[in-house]
């Protein structure tokens, strides 16, 4: 059996459920999917497609966002610039399917994959022709009957919503392009042989109204701190000394929303090493790091939170997938258990598939 795990980044279920998509209405009539699927805080890129591939939470992966600040070599590692396979610490889908052939495509995180599309190599590309390319390169690649598992990931619908907003004409159309994308990829593959697809998204995204240069305002406000931004959520790393000022210069800023300390950390399942001292989460529509979005993620909002999951195909019929109370953690072990491999490694996920039926 073939399995494909695709990703719909940066795609928020309000603005997925308002867009014309006859595939996934198809599936979500036969009561394979869910809008309620939970992405994981911080809902940022490399944290959200970690947890997918690990079924962990940045606790046991590392990925606390996009970027943190190296205590030990003094440097901030951004991971669009510094390899994030490198820095994962929990075992991928592709190194527990290493008895099966794997291809990665467009995948920011792909430790352990047999074959890789890079991001880099699609990203030469204008956005709007991005999505296209993956669907061509996927639709080349199934042919080869004998590739097992797919994680294929249409990154400029994240793009997209940045740039026009999640509720856009622009945003709509792409999100119905992608889902005529995945209809055909989905039929050529079960022409070729059985075939289960699974269908996510790394996080969702929020309107934007303006940006809010946390950075800036704290260095020029006299704080001594290094502030590292992930869309919508700051890792701050402070002296001692100035955790109780900062803090009260934070609790009375109108553009945040919520200032997580260390201590609450593990609550969330955030408490790591490379995390900072405190976390900055912004106000509803305010963007701490990029100018001029008009939609943007990395918060707590409902917008963020919730994510879509379907899961279709012949296999699927014969078994029972309970998506209540689900998360994208959840989709690892639901994968393992369905291809029937065992593992003792701790993961935070738990397997959907609730009974077989003959």
């Amino acid at each position: 059996m073939r399995i494909l795990l695709i990703i719909l980044d940066g795609c928020p279920i309000n603005s997925l459920e308002h867009s014309s998509t006859e595939f996934f209405d198809q599936i979500i009539e036969k009561g394979n999917g869910t809008y309620n699927c939970k992405a994981i805080f911080p809902t940022a890129t490399y944290t959200g497609h970690t947890s997918i591939i690990t079924g962990c939470y940045p606790n046991r992966t590392g990925m606390i966002g996009n970027q943190y600040y190296d205590r030990k070599e003094k440097i901030s590692k951004h991971f669009d610039n510094f390899n994030p396979n490198k820095h994962i610490e929990a075992k991928t889908i592709f190194e527990y399917l290493q008895e099966f052939l794997t291809v990665s495509i467009c995948e920011p995180v792909y430790k352990g994959a047999n074959e890789v599309k890079t991001m880099k190599e699609i990203y030469k590309n204008s956005i709007d022709k991005r999505n296209e390319i993956i669907y061509r390169k996927a639709l080349k690649s199934i042919k080869n009957k004998e590739n097992d598992f797919y994680m294929i990931n249409f990154s400029s619908i994240d793009s997209i919503g940045e740039i026009y907003g999640p509720d856009s004409i622009e945003f709509h159309e792409e999100v119905k392009r992608v889902d005529s994308y995945i209809k055909d990829i989905y039929n050529k593959s079960v022409s070729l042989r059985d075939t289960t697809l699974f269908i996510t998204s790394d996080h969702g995204l929020t309107n934007i109204k303006y940006r809010y240069d946390l950075s800036k305002d704290l260095l020029d406000n006299g704080f001594e701190v290094i502030c590292l931004p992930s869309h919508r959520i700051a890792h701050i790393y402070i002296r001692k000394e100035n955790r109780e000022d900062l803090r009260s210069y934070l609790s009375q800023n109108d553009r945040i929303k919520y200032i997580i300390e260390s201590d609450e950390f593990s609550a969330l399942k955030i408490n790591h090493d490379r995390c900072g001292d405190m976390i900055a989460v912004a106000e509803d529509h305010v963007e701490f790091e990029v100018e001029n979005l008009k939609g943007s993620h990395g918060g707590l909002s409902i917008e963020e939170i919730n994510v879509p999951l379907f899961i279709i195909g012949l296999e699927s019929s014969k078994y029972n997938f309970d998506l209540r109370d689900c998360k994208i953690i959840d989709i690892l072990p639901t994968i393992l258990e369905i291809l029937d491999i065992k593992t003792k490694d701790k993961m935070d996920g738990k397997s959907l598939l609730s009974t077989k039926t003959n």
